[in-house]
């Protein structure tokens, strides 16, 4: 998932949609948690030697969407 993330990230051709159906696959399965999900997120954004080229700022607000449509998932599946 971390890789994930990051290559979404690194404007690489990872989507916010392919990201999503790969933690909701993890979670189904039971592999990682959501608070799992939500720290690693957390790290990347923390950590200034993860894609270094790119502003804090950018990194963050690629984060914030990538944490906005992980909250609108689990508000569906929470109404399921």
């Amino acid at each position: 998932m971390r890789g994930c993330v990051i290559d979404y990230l690194a404007g690489r051709e990872e989507t916010v949609k392919n990201i999503l159906a790969s933690i909701r696959s993890l979670l189904t399965s039971e592999q990682l948690t959501l608070e799992d999900v939500i720290a690693i997120i957390d790290r990347i954004e923390e950590d200034p030697l993860c894609i270094p080229h790119i502003t804090k700022a950018e990194k963050t607000e690629k984060l914030n969407q990538l944490r906005k449509a992980l909250s609108k998932l689990t508000d569906l599946e929470a109404e399921e």
